[in-house]
């Protein structure tokens, strides 16, 4: 045991603060260049997300005396649900990659309808988007967009739940059209992952990141405390400089809490989507 402990203790010898922010920028630099050099490929990211707000509920039952109709039906609840898709991509999306026998389209639940629907924003009128309406689905058409360019769409139906809506259709070379609703903002930074994985891979994928966060957490204190008998910590501690140990927890912590922040404060929409965070 006392071998390994020696071992520790010369490792830590030097200036462990120096060595430790050399150590830390070196594999930050290495993953940024991968991230960076992966989000740069040219791919088609089809996205989006929505928001519903419910303007009657099913309570209008309990006034005998009061009937909501559209076109001449008694409608029981009515919501506004908004949907924001665009190109999250660098490549653009083109009408010739829609596949003609799956259209893009957002479909409602069975069991309830929609009732009308319109294009609230369009980020450039050359992408021409064009929307046609029925009972159970808003079908998109458009003639191309390119990377942050797509349609906010104002629906008006019964049902009350985002979870009411969900896309069909099929585009060239995309797997899969990523609802941003369904993923934390995490996952949201690794839609190049998702191109090449299951979303439910990449979801494990992000709880074990979450996991091993609060494994180092739990850690960082007890080595806070024990790093005192460590002779090369405790002479840089006397010294007036932090040790090794306690430097790196505020480094963590700090990390943390600025992503935190930055998850609150950052919008998955393109700039120019400000529309759809307006309320009703």
């Amino acid at each position: 045991m006392k071998p390994v402990l020696d071992f520790i203790v010369e490792i830590l010898e030097g200036n462990i603060i120096f060595n430790s922010i050399t150590l830390l920028v070196a594999i930050l630099g290495i993953f940024l260049s991968v991230y960076f050099y992966l989000k740069s490929l040219k791919k088609k990211k089809p996205v989006y997300t929505l928001r519903t707000f419910s303007l009657i509920t099913e309570n209008i039952k309990k006034v005998p005396s009061l009937s909501i109709k559209h076109c001449d039906k008694n409608i029981s609840n009515l919501s506004i649900t908004r949907i924001a898709f665009w190109n999250n991509g660098k490549e653009t999306i083109d009408k010739k990659d829609i596949a003609k026998k799956s259209p893009i389209k957002f479909v409602i639940d069975e069991g309830y309808e929609i009732l009308d629907a319109e294009i609230l924003y369009c980020k450039n009128h050359s992408n021409d988007f064009k929307i046609s309406t029925n009972k159970k689905e808003v079908i998109i058409k458009f003639d191309y967009f390119d990377n942050e360019e797509g349609i906010i769409l104002q629906i008006y139906h019964t049902g009350n739940k985002n979870k009411n809506f969900y896309i069909s259709g099929s585009i060239k070379s995309v797997k899969q059209i990523i609802n941003l609703n369904d993923i934390s903002y995490f996952e949201s930074k690794l839609l190049w992952l998702i191109d090449k994985f299951d979303i439910n891979k990449v979801r494990r994928f992000t709880k074990k990141v979450y996991a091993i966060q609060l494994v180092i957490l739990s850690l960082l204190l007890p080595i806070a405390y024990v790093s005192q008998y460590i002779p090369a910590i405790k002479k840089y501690s006397e010294s007036g400089n932090f040790s090794f140990v306690f430097f790196t927890i505020i480094l963590f912590f700090s990390f943390l809490f600025i992503s935190i922040g930055f998850r609150r404060l950052k919008k998955p929409t393109p700039k120019g989507f400000e529309i759809f965070y307006d309320e009703i």
